[in-house]
């Protein structure tokens, strides 16, 4: 069931820019509208990593295609021009969420390295503490010279 969070949550990214893309179209004119699916992507590689980005990447060219290319609720394109367009938001959206996903593996990357960092450093202080206990130990160990 864990292994189904992410793409729960790439199909939940697309459905609430799918609606807000619904609401904005009814109101204005908006060049490129579909570049909102992008930012939907971004969030899923950043969050998930690669494999729920490309799921929400194919998931926004579909419902885009099937809401707002005519003709509506059909996957046919009817213009070239439009199929072109939707091509290349598909490559743009795999290959941006894949460089997202990149950089959110190499920052988990550098959190693990920094925790084995802190242990080893804490190791070797701690082996370290025992050695100067052990050379101090010789000098209180030897009897106390009367001088009188």
């Amino acid at each position: 069931m864990r292994r189904l969070i992410p793409y729960a949550g790439a199909a939940a990214a697309v459905a609430i820019t799918t609606a807000l893309i619904d609401f904005v179209v009814g109101r204005a004119q908006i060049a490129n509208i579909s570049m909102l699916y992008l930012v939907a992507v971004l969030v899923v590689a950043v969050a998930f990593g690669r494999a729920a980005a490309i799921v929400a990447s194919v998931l926004a060219f579909v419902t885009f295609d099937w809401f707002f290319v005519p003709p509506t609720h059909q996957l046919v394109v009817a213009d070239a021009q439009e199929l072109f367009s939707l091509a290349l938001f598909l490559i743009t959206a795999v290959v941006t969420g894949t460089l997202a996903a990149r950089e959110r593996a190499r920052a988990q990357e550098a959190e693990h390295r920094e925790h084995d960092a802190k242990v080893l450093y804490e190791a070797a202080f701690l082996m370290a503490e025992p050695l100067a206990t052990s050379r101090r130990a010789p000098a209180c160990a030897r009897p106390a010279v009367s001088s009188g």
